[in-house]
């Protein structure tokens, strides 16, 4: 098939990198190469019945592809927007997840350590292995993800680590060290609670000009289609966010028993809800080179619910900002990884804008086109809707919040009706469901005229498809854009034959 994303009138998509193990997080370097991590962590043994029936229905959505357990380097050499240069950076990691570069020291969360690279401008590969910083919990590890963000003085380190449960089922002994985020001292590795009652936090940032931390968190299940939002919020230090005992706010959780009302009553209220069950696991800040309508926010990757009728998230989202607060409703900014049929293409993960070029001849080619968007993509077999009046009705909101949230119940009609006009993806038919896949890929997409490599392969469209087709490999190709500068990037792994 020609399936493609969707997005905002004028950018376009292209794949930079395909056959991927399991991309997740990515990172821009200062010379313009991109960092991605490849991995997938342990899961936790079922505890009931129903467990096993969340496992089969994840299962669904997972991918036959390896674990890469590994860092993989893109490097576009000449500027040109093909990163034909590809590399190991390190390998035999343990799931790795988050990354950050502080100076001239690579940081890398895998799930069950943080640990380091000594890094030089244009390294394609690690002198050696990594040196170990700090144990991270990873008993059982229901949530192994381990996001990750530095200050903007490089001298603490904040790791995000989820819950061992989804509401305490396996007793509180499981959730030492769980739910929290970490503030940890880069040079000893010496820790300490950041903030607690964050049940999975997926993706941290710090908001550009500020030390203000961010995250995106994913809520509780099994209270309904429409219950508990999964948010967005700055992180206060010394806050607690609700888990287990309460949620948006002081809104307690009947299943958790013995209650604690001084946890309830001190429960802090999020500052944005993302919708129940879109499993937010990306977060980036903008830049005014997005174009005014995305110049001030933050880019959300949505993975999408495993388990609501109809399905939700399955898209990137921007949350446009004001005075340094979220304000207004989310502005679907790419879309497409699902069919209403529920047959799926992808899943969003990590997401990064790229501030700089690389060598001059970048630097000019960004100064022409802008920046980039990069956003990680996984398949699934889920999709999009959004959130019913209940959610409204009972966390109580009103005004500007009300209409913010209401808004995420556009199952049908986008905020954005028009669409990505460029490029699409050509991937092999190995997958679960009929049509093609976004193949272990990365893409980028464009926002402004299409420099003359990518416009030369309009006209060979159609010849790409039919290699596509009959190699089974991924096919990337471009058709004009739109519009002032701007770029995208997106990667992802078919589903399991």
């Amino acid at each position: 098939g020609d399936r493609r994303p969707q997005g905002p009138e004028g950018y376009a998509i292209t794949a930079i990198a395909t056959d991927l193990n399991i991309p997740r997080q990515t990172l821009v370097l200062p010379n313009g190469d991109i960092l991605v991590a490849e991995g997938r962590g342990s899961s936790a043994p079922s505890l009931k019945p129903k467990d096993v029936i969340a496992g089969y229905l994840k299962a669904k959505g997972t991918t036959s592809v390896p674990s890469g357990n590994r860092l993989t380097l893109l490097r576009d050499a000449d500027g040109d927007g093909n990163y034909e240069g590809r590399y190991i950076f390190a390998d035999n990691l343990n799931a790795p997840y988050g990354l950050a570069l502080v100076g001239d020291t690579l940081y890398v969360a895998n799930q069950d350590a943080l640990v380091r690279f000594a890094y030089r401008d244009g390294q394609t590969e690690a002198d050696g292995p990594p040196e170990k910083v700090t144990d991270l919990p990873s008993a059982i590890n229901h949530h192994w993800t381990k996001a990750l963000t530095a200050s903007p003085d490089g001298r603490f380190l904040y790791v995000g680590i989820g819950s061992n449960s989804n509401i305490t089922e396996r007793g509180m002994t499981a959730e030492v060290d769980r739910a929290m985020v970490w503030q940890i001292d880069a040079e000893t590795g010496m820790h300490k609670p950041y903030a607690t009652g964050l049940r999975n936090p997926t993706a941290l940032a710090i908001q550009p000009g500020t030390d203000v931390l961010w995250a995106v968190v994913n809520e509780r299940d099994e209270l309904g289609p429409d219950l508990v939002p999964d948010y967005l919020t700055h992180v206060q230090e010394g806050g607690f966010y609700g888990w287990p005992y309460a949620y948006w706010g002081p809104n307690p959780d009947p299943r958790v028993m013995p209650s604690d009302p001084e946890k309830v009553k001190a429960t802090i209220k999020p500052d944005y809800a993302l919708g129940s069950h879109v499993a937010a696991l990306g977060l980036a800040f903008s830049v005014p080179e997005m174009g005014s309508e995305f110049a001030e926010g933050v880019f959300v990757g949505q993975h999408g619910s495993w388990n609501r009728n109809p399905p939700v998230g399955y898209k990137v989202v921007f949350i446009p900002f004001r005075d340094g607060k979220p304000a207004g409703a989310p502005i679907e900014f790419m879309t497409g990884f699902r069919e209403q049929d529920g047959t799926t293409y992808g899943r969003p993960v990590g997401v990064t804008v790229d501030p700089r070029g690389a060598d001059g001849n970048r630097l000019r080619l960004r100064q022409r086109l802008g920046q980039r968007l990069r956003v990680d993509v996984l398949q699934h077999l889920h999709g999009d809707a959004g959130m019913g009046a209940q959610l409204l009705d009972r966390l109580g909101m009103q005004g500007a919040e009300a209409e913010d949230m209401a808004h995420c119940r556009c199952a049908s009609g986008p905020r954005i009706a028009s669409r990505i006009r460029a490029c699409r993806i050509e991937a092999s038919r190995g997958g679960r469901t009929s049509g093609s896949f976004f193949s272990s890929t990365l893409i980028w997409a464009k926002r402004g005229p299409l420099p003359a490599w990518m416009a030369s392969r309009s006209a060979c469209t159609s010849a790409a498809s039919r290699i596509s087709r009959a190699s089974a490999k991924p096919a990337a190709f471009a058709m004009p854009a739109r519009s002032t500068p701007c770029r995208v990037c997106v990667s992802c792994i078919p589903v399991s034959p």
